[in-house]
Order: structure tokens, then C-alpha cells, then sequence
């Protein structure tokens, strides 16, 4: 069995869907299973194991000037799609898994064959809350998008309820298509990971980009030194298109002594970063799972959140939920918190136990060889 798979979504940083891609490209390599991953050269290289062929295409030499202009990344995704079909064209495989429903992604098995298309999604850009004539072009092409997948008679995963249920009622998908499945944690990296001296008060970790609130936080920051915590310590674990926004941002408020920015690091990097915090602020505005909010529990950090709809079910009352977009109550969490940590509750512990990428990826592949 050869099995395909299409990464090619990469803007610096590593997003939850590329995560759980990476992660299941990793699990069938391990049983000794062909496998092929499509990107662009020098991303994830690293992430993959070493028996994994990749398939690489050279990125666009003026792209990291287009990253932050929104209405044109259209053009380095169709550079990228017109790469993945002149690779791919001769070649020959089993099943295709799109690691993400956008087109870049999962239009490639309209144009090859495959006996099973594969299709994972995480969150529906249609049905969040943005604004202006650029979101709702962005969001005629997702619906496009989701027409064209429906051609291929995909196998789908989806992360959280709210996803199957648009799916089937906004968008027409039939229900048997889907199923519903989770994001998981490297348990094992985070063992590896000793205790760490408490050196942050709070931590982040994820994609620098707008939808994840990392503006959002940064003000919060800076109202807590201006107020009750001059010395605030904060540490931004991860890289992304607004890396050097947030910098200028960062240095424009005088916080640089205040918020440490990691850019890319590795799991056990990360880990140690997270366990050298007090608590964990992630005031993402729009979330599919969250990983590293399991990831940020499994350090036994208490953690923060805006409260998204899509979270709630998964996390239920395991983290606290601030009113959307509330920053000023987000900050007063931050304060108590900082002054009264809390105890994480101990039946908390069995559900990480069960968010091992193993037993998660093992259900997974049973449903793509059953159906």
C-alpha cells in the first residue's frame, strides 16, 4: 500500500493540522508502510521520519514578503498546487490523505487517482467571526472548495462536534463521511522533560498569526506591567507570518525585557519551556481542538482560554473560560491566578493519559481500511 500525503499549507511555524499530518505520516512509516509526503522544501523535513520519501518543490523566492498580504498568498498556493501536479503526474498510489481541507490540499486527488481520498477538517473558516470583502472571498472559495471535495467521495476527519454538525447541515456533507476523531500530545516528549524552575509567569505556544489573539496578548501584557506587575516574565513559544509584527509590536510597547519569543522550537524544547511557567494564556479567537492546551495540562498548567464553542466540549471545565473577547477580564484571570494558583483536578490526569498519538492514529487508519 503507498500511501500520499499533501502538506502543502506551510507559513512558517507548525499549525495543528500539519501536527496531527506529521503524526499519522510518522505512525504508518513506523509499520513499515510506503509513504510519501508533498511540501515545500525545507519544512518539515525534520519532522518526518527518516524512511519517508518526500516529495519537494523549491518555494517561491519572494515569498516571506507576500506572507503578511493576505489577498496575495492566494499566489504562492497556486504555485504550490501547480507543483504538486507536475511531481505527482507519473506517479502511482493507494490512498491520498490531505492534511487539510483547503484547496491547496484537497483539490489534488480531482486531477490524480487514488482508491481512497482522505481529508482532514479542523476548523471552517466560513463560520468564524471575521469581517471585510476579504474574508468573504476567502470564504466563496471554501465553499467552492467544499463542492470539489465532495467529487473525490472522501473519507473526512473532524476534531470537534461543531465541525460535523456544519458540515452536515451548511454544507450538505453526508454524515457517514465523517468521523469524528481528536489531536493528541507527545506523552513521551514530555516525560522525557524533568521539572523546570518556575522562570515565566505565563506562557503561550502555537502560530503566530492574528486569529491566535497573540495581539491580543501582548496588550494584556503590557496592562499587567503597567498596573500591578512591572516585571511580568512572558514567554511566546513558536513562530508564524506575524512573528515580525509582533516584534516591532513588542518593542513599540517597551516589553522586551517582559516577552521572550522562541521562534520554531522542538518538542522537548517546547515542553521545557512550558514547565519553566506558571500558567498557560491562549486567547486564540478561533480554535478547531487546541493541542497546546493538552499539551499546557500534561505540565500541569492551569490554563486560560476565550470561551470558544468549538473548546468547550473537548475541554469541558479543566481550564477557565474568559467572556469573548473580553481583555480586561483575561488580564484580572492572569492576576489571580499568578496570586492564587489552582489545583488541577486529578481525573484530569486519565484523560491526558488518552491523548496519546498512538492509540488516536491506530483508530484512525482501522476507519480508512474498513470504509
Amino acid at each position: 500500500m503507498k500511501i500520499l500525503f499533501l502538506l502543502n499549507g506551510h507559513l512558517k511555524g507548525l499549525s495543528g493540522g500539519d501536527q496531527h499530518g506529521i503524526q499519522l505520516a510518522n505512525y504508518l512509516s513506523s509499520k513499515n508502510l510506503s509513504v510519501s509526503v508533498c511540501m515545500p522544501k525545507g519544512t518539515y523535513e525534520d519532522n518526518l521520519d527518516k524512511k519517508i520519501t518526500t516529495i519537494t518543490y523549491l518555494k517561491l523566492p519572494f515569498e516571506d514578503c507576500l506572507y503578511n498580504i493576505s489577498a496575495l498568498l492566494f499566489i504562492i498556493y497556486l504555485y504550490r498546487v501547480i507543483c504538486t501536479l507536475f511531481l505527482l503526474h507519473k506517479q502511482k498510489f493507494d490512498i491520498s490523505i490531505s492534511t487539510s481541507h483547503f484547496f491547496y490540499d484537497s483539490i489534488i486527488p480531482l486531477f490524480l487517482t487514488f482508491k481512497k481520498n482522505v481529508v482532514y477538517i479542523y476548523h471552517i473558516t466560513s463560520d468564524q467571526r471575521r469581517t471585510g470583502n476579504l474574508e468573504k472571498l476567502k470564504g466563496m472559495l471554501e465553499k467552492i472548495t467544499f463542492k470539489l471535495i465532495k467529487l473525490t467521495k472522501p473519507i473526512i476527519f473532524v476534531d470537534n462536534s461543531q465541525v460535523k454538525k456544519s458540515l452536515i447541515e451548511n454544507y450538505s456533507f453526508n454524515k457517514n463521511d465523517i468521523h469524528l476523531t481528536k489531536n493528541g500530545i507527545d506523552i513521551n516528549a514530555e516525560k522525557k522533560v524533568s521539572s523546570q524552575k518556575k522562570i515565566f509567569d505565563l506562557s503561550y505556544c502555537g502560530r503566530i498569526c492574528k486569529n491566535k489573539g497573540i495581539f491580543d496578548l501582548v496588550d494584556m501584557i503590557e496592562k499587567i506591567k503597567n498596573t500591578n506587575n512591572p516585571n511580568i516574565k512572558a514567554v511566546i513559544i513558536g513562530d508564524g507570518p506575524e512573528k515580525n509584527n509582533i516584534l516591532k509590536k513588542i518593542k513599540s510597547k517597551h516589553l522586551q525585557k517582559n516577552i521572550k519569543i522562541t521562534g520554531y522550537v522542538s518538542n522537548i524544547d517546547k515542553f521545557k519551556y512550558l514547565k519553566a511557567s506558571k500558567i498557560f494564556a491562549f486567547p486564540s479567537h478561533e480554535e478547531g481542538w487546541g493541542i497546546a492546551i493538552g499539551e499546557a495540562l500534561s505540565c500541569n498548567l492551569p490554563v486560560i482560554a476565550f470561551r470558544l464553542e468549538e473548546i468547550i466540549p473537548i475541554w469541558k471545565n479543566n481550564i477557565a473560560y474568559i467572556e469573548c473577547f473580553n481583555e480586561d477580564l483575561f488580564v484580572k484571570k492572569i492576576e489571580n491566578y499568578l496570586n492564587y494558583p489552582p489545583t488541577l483536578s486529578k481525573k484530569l490526569t486519565t484523560f491526558l493519559n488518552s491523548l496519546g498519538w498512538d492509540n488516536i492514529l491506530k483508530k484512525e487508519m482501522h476507519l480508512i481500511n474498513t470504509q
